[in-house]
């Protein structure tokens, strides 16, 4: 991380952050935020695998939310870039897929959320963008 944003590296230590080699205890946190992470992750596998750790990470009744692309949000990367895995290698070289809200509500219930809560009007059926909060059950580890 350091060798390839030295300058950001070096801001984000200076106001106190740090990167952790290993995860800390589970159920430690009460929420979680993650805001255009997964969809920018090539791998579907590896995208479960993180948000499951995440929501490992969680408190029973914790919450995560979550923001990510929506359909009409990828336009520019589905007109002129590649088809990679489940999305696209944008011009810019990096990955992006978007998720509706069907495909949003069955990956995050194959990562164990039991329930979500969509963050924008019901009646927008593709959103540009698309925020939910999901919920860790209670008892549930």
């Amino acid at each position: 991380m350091r060798e390839r944003f030295p300058s950001e590296y070096e801001h984000f230590e200076r106001s106190g952050g740090r990167l952790l080699h290993v995860l800390p205890d589970h159920g430690l946190f009460s929420f979680a935020i993650a805001t255009f992470v997964i969809e920018t992750i090539c791998q579907p596998s590896v995208r479960a695998h993180i948000i499951s750790q995440v929501r490992k990470l969680l408190r029973p009744g914790g919450w995560l939310v979550l923001s990510l692309r929506g359909p009409r949000d990828l336009v520019t990367a589905q007109n002129q870039g590649r088809p990679c895995s489940d999305g696209y290698i944008t011009p810019h070289f990096t990955f992006s897929r978007s998720y509706t809200r069907s495909q949003l509500r069955y990956f995050l219930a194959q990562c164990r959320f039991s329930k979500l809560e969509f963050l924008h009007k019901k009646k927008t059926k593709e959103p540009e963008l698309l925020h939910v909060v999901a919920w860790k059950a209670g008892m549930d580890k």
